[in-house]
């Protein structure tokens, strides 16, 4: 069975579960859609070596096989595929992932390294409808006045993009992960996204987008959500079911942004 076979087969299986687990083998078929012969090996080894009943439930298939998958290469989508595959997402579906797994990923998040282990971190979720639309309104009075400033390159990437002072996503995501640093410690906006980086990667292996959003001032927002002075707003991340076909925007080569010994130095 080849892995297009095995996506449509899970495709008949109508699955509209929404747990973590479905959302991994999810992302694992969308990961076979261009297969390594590593991978392919290893679903030849597992369809020969298991015995399936032809009336066995197709998502009991997929499972199985993503188990396999699971023996042979450690455990979930293989970290290089998964980070080629996350892309900015601006448009979600209505449809609200569980909260569970919003925490699943921030579980992830909180692993990161910081200085002197501070872990300065502070992540604040918010799903009540008026909350969001008022956070819309403060975001996009001050993206009103910071976009009218813009000028040269920045002004004309963001026109080619279509990207306007309009921020419909905070208030059409189901939620707003809103990511809290605490300023009073060493390193701390450093550590804060280096877990943040941990946080979009752990949301893409759930099937779940978002958009790294910076608001141009924060003070009104931190008034609303009554967030103490000691920390500062380092990114709104508005999350759910991606509805966004747009292309992943190009990443330069990797010889492109690696140095030896000194800057610009090559591999001998």
């Amino acid at each position: 069975m080849t892995s297009m076979n095995l996506i449509v087969v899970f495709a008949k299986a109508n699955v509209r579960r929404n747990d973590s687990r479905m959302a991994k083998i999810r992302n694992f078929l969308i990961c076979l859609t261009s297969p390594k012969g590593s991978v392919v090996q290893s679903l030849n080894q597992f369809y020969y070596t298991q015995s399936l009943h032809p009336r066995t439930n197709p998502v009991e298939i997929v499972s199985s096989c993503y188990n396999s998958f699971q023996r042979f290469h450690g455990g979930g989508m293989m970290l290089l595929e998964l980070a080629k595959r996350r892309k900015t997402i601006r448009k979600f579906k209505e449809e609200k992932p569980p909260l569970s797994s919003i925490i699943k990923a921030i579980e992830v998040a909180k692993e990161a390294p910081s200085g002197i282990n501070s872990q300065p971190w502070h992540f604040l979720i918010v799903k009540s409808e008026d909350l969001k639309r008022s956070i819309r309104e403060i975001c996009e009075e001050k993206e009103k006045s910071f976009h009218e400033k813009l000028s040269g390159h920045f002004k004309k990437w963001l026109a080619d993009r279509g990207i306007t002072w309009k921020k419909p996503f905070l208030s059409d995501a189901p939620y707003l992960v809103i990511v809290l640093c605490d300023k009073t410690l060493p390193f701390s906006k450093e550590s804060v996204w280096i877990s943040v980086g941990y946080l979009l990667l752990a949301l893409e292996e759930m099937g779940l987008g978002t958009v790294t959003y910076t608001p141009p001032s924060s003070e009104e927002l931190m008034k609303l959500l009554r967030i103490p002075e000691k920390f500062r707003i380092e990114t709104i991340l508005p999350v759910g079911y991606p509805d966004d076909d747009k292309k992943k925007e190009r990443r330069k080569k990797t010889e492109e942004v690696v140095s030896f010994e000194e800057f610009g130095g090559r591999m001998s």
